[in-house]
């Protein structure tokens, strides 16, 4: 994945790409995927939902239940935090982050 891909608004080739595993993931690209994104509150963009499915696959759950919160979906990111453990202080972390609209 480079620049270039989410640069010329080629998302869809990298969504192809992790959809067929042919994309080693790696929490790199995920990075590059969410620097990608321009949403200014809640996150509805592509890059941000690319960003999600490669941070779960290589199991960043920290990252995930971020991604989850960007969206705005809070119900989510609780659950999903809970389900992996993160622990209260990584959900108070969270809290003071993100409100709910």
């Amino acid at each position: 994945v480079s620049t270039q891909s989410t640069g010329e608004n080629r998302l869809d080739l990298i969504a192809q790409w992790v959809a067929n595993k042919h994309l080693t993931l790696s929490c790199e690209i995920a990075d590059l995927l969410l620097c990608d994104c321009q949403c200014r509150v809640r996150c509805d963009c592509e890059s941000g939902t690319l960003a999600l499915a490669v941070y779960r696959g290589v199991g960043n759950h920290v990252m995930s239940t971020n991604c989850l919160a960007r969206q705005g979906a809070l119900y989510r990111a609780v659950h999903y935090a809970k389900t992996h453990d993160l622990g209260n202080e990584k959900l108070l972390g969270f809290a003071q982050n993100y409100t709910v609209n």
